[in-house]
């Protein structure tokens, strides 16, 4: 990843410029999506993808960075990454989704109720201070 990101290769870990340089290679190497890296970078990173010679084992014109679909979902400290398989994506040949697919989403919806439940919290919190607030103003009004 050297010849990908060189400074951040420089400056951080190799497992730090690995994710930034697979996310740069894979942009650079797409027609589609390199419009969007400065020009001068596309050619460095080109010129050095073409430099390796016979150490290249891709095919010209297949990205040598795949792209895969995760699902992210978690709750407060805990997180849980996977990966979504083709079977997960497409519904089964009899019209119903796999197994694993609808135990993702359960994780997911359960980290959505465990979040509004503490949104619910913070609101019965913040309603006990205003009226705490509300019941001190009374009393020194009365006085």
């Amino acid at each position: 990843m050297c010849f990908v990101v060189p400074s951040i290769a420089s400056k951080y870990s190799r497992s730090f410029s690995l994710v930034l340089g697979r996310a740069l290679l894979w942009r650079v190497i797409d027609e589609d999506q390199q419009v969007s890296v400065p020009a001068i970078i596309c050619i460095r990173i080109k010129n050095a993808y073409r430099d390796l010679g016979n150490r290249c084992t891709f095919l010209d014109g297949l990205n040598p960075v795949q792209k895969v679909p995760l699902i992210v979902t978690g709750a407060d400290a805990e997180v849980h990454i996977e990966v979504l398989n083709d079977d997960d994506i497409n519904d089964g040949a009899n019209g119903t989704r796999p197994r694993r697919h609808d135990v993702e989403q359960m994780r997911h919806m359960n980290t959505l109720l465990i979040n509004l439940r503490r949104d619910s919290a913070d609101l019965r919190n913040e309603v006990a201070r205003i009226d705490e607030r509300h019941g001190r103003l009374l009393a020194t009004m009365n006085i």
